[in-house]
């Protein structure tokens, strides 16, 4: 059964310093995701880190859909996550901050405690970067000394419940 190694930074520096280190252990492109508010500098992650471009749930296709993005942003105050990788179908454009408890319900479908997810949360709404690795139980100790190796703010090793 994999699991899921997750970790939050204060930085996109301190970020892509820890996604390049997962680079050079060999872990692979399709099982790293990332999740932040702020797209801008989540694109920028994703330039330096090599990762695709962030997506929201709510239409990033086309001329409408970067209209649409924009306009989520600027009315939102970029209150929905932006996600890159494999998390981005369940994560990306998950509400934070509000009634709906988008971000919160979203994690614990795959598999995060609800309190840990509350936390990761509110430092995602204080400006923090999401790394999520998604490895085998063996892997899973390696990518979590490697992110705590770059300053992580926070670092949790849960089991895959959904995929």
């Amino acid at each position: 059964m994999n699991q899921l190694v997750i970790a939050l930074f204060r930085t996109r520096q301190d970020t892509a310093l820890a996604v390049s280190a997962l680079w050079e252990r060999h872990f692979d492109k399709k099982d790293v995701s990332l999740l932040a508010l702020d797209k801008r500098q989540l694109s920028i992650l994703c330039r330096d880190t090599g990762l695709k471009e962030p997506v929201s749930r709510h239409g990033t296709s086309g001329l409408f859909g970067e209209i649409r993005d924009l306009t989520s942003s600027l009315t939102l105050r970029d209150q929905v996550t932006w996600a890159s990788g494999p998390a981005a179908a369940k994560l990306g454009g998950a509400e934070v901050g509000g009634k709906s408890d988008g971000l919160i319900v979203s994690l614990v479908g795959i598999g995060v405690p609800e309190g840990d997810a509350e936390n990761y949360e509110k430092l995602l709404i204080q400006g923090h970067f999401m790394v999520i690795v998604e490895c085998s139980k063996e892997r899973s100790i390696e990518a979590q000394h490697v992110l705590e190796a770059h300053r992580c703010v926070e670092t949790r090793n849960e089991k895959r419940v959904s995929t």
